[in-house]
């Protein structure tokens, strides 16, 4: 466990440069006047680097009762037209 803010930014630090060296280490870079361009892959190969969701997958919903009796009698939801004469 970190104990002191020293000890927090020694740690991000390291954490943040061997970030930056995994990034280096691919081998799509190209080098140019404003510095060097990484191409990052556009799926990760090893599935346990995917980012984690902010909040989990929403919960099924039940159906309504109504939902239930339109399936159950095979209602199907008619769309109305525009101008409101059909």
């Amino acid at each position: 466990p970190i104990v002191n803010e020293e000890e927090m930014v020694a740690a991000a630090q390291r954490n943040v440069q061997m970030v930056i060296k995994h990034i280096f280490e691919i081998p799509d870079t190209t080098v140019t006047d404003d510095g060097v361009l990484v191409t990052l892959p556009k799926r990760s190969i090893d599935p346990s680097l995917r980012m984690p969701r902010e909040k989990p997958l929403p919960a099924k919903k039940p159906k309504t009762r109504w939902q239930k009796f339109a399936e159950a009698k095979g209602i199907k939801k008619k769309k109305r037209s525009q101008n409101g004469y059909g």
